[in-house]
């Protein structure tokens, strides 16, 4: 660093919700789009006074998609991205969606759109988010029946 030419800004933390549902069998992701460059993103924002993080993430997802639904109060893991502005780290709660709205405060500014969790992993940008959609949608097999499965096909009689 020389003569203050670089500043490391402090990561600042946002919300983001992950609308979900499960249609014919398979999960399914809702993206938007993004104002300015129009890329797919999920709905995120800033934290809310006197919210909880999850109730903030739902309050996004309700604003930015028009989707209403139960959210999950732990986070399923956490992106981090970067602009000028600065730093970010997102934590991103899962929304099991139980409503679409027609109207929603957002509906001018931004495309929504359902997808197939595989194509939603492959068209956000963020490798991180990718990730966290493909968990989310496809969670691994908790260790216990994966150890029961294992013993029974081994033949236990």
């Amino acid at each position: 660093m020389r003569n203050g030419w670089f500043k490391r800004k402090a990561v600042q933390a946002q919300v983001a919700a992950l609308p979900m549902r499960i249609e014919r069998g398979r999960p399914q992701i809702m993206l938007i789009t993004t104002r300015g460059r129009g890329a797919w993103m999920i709905p995120k924002g800033w934290p809310m006074r006197r919210r909880e993080a999850h109730e903030s993430a739902a309050a996004e997802a309700y604003e930015e998609a028009g989707v209403i639904g139960r959210v999950s109060e732990e986070a399923l893991g956490a992106f981090g991205y970067a602009k000028r502005a600065g730093r970010y780290r997102v934590s991103v709660y899962r929304l099991d969606v139980e409503c679409v709205l027609d109207v929603w405060p957002e509906r001018r500014a931004r495309r929504r759109a359902w997808f197939d969790a595989v194509e939603a992993a492959i068209l956000v940008a963020n490798p991180e988010l990718a990730r966290l959609i493909r968990a989310a949608a496809y969670p691994a097999t908790p260790p216990r029946i994966a150890a029961i499965s294992a013993g029974a096909a081994g033949g236990l009689s």
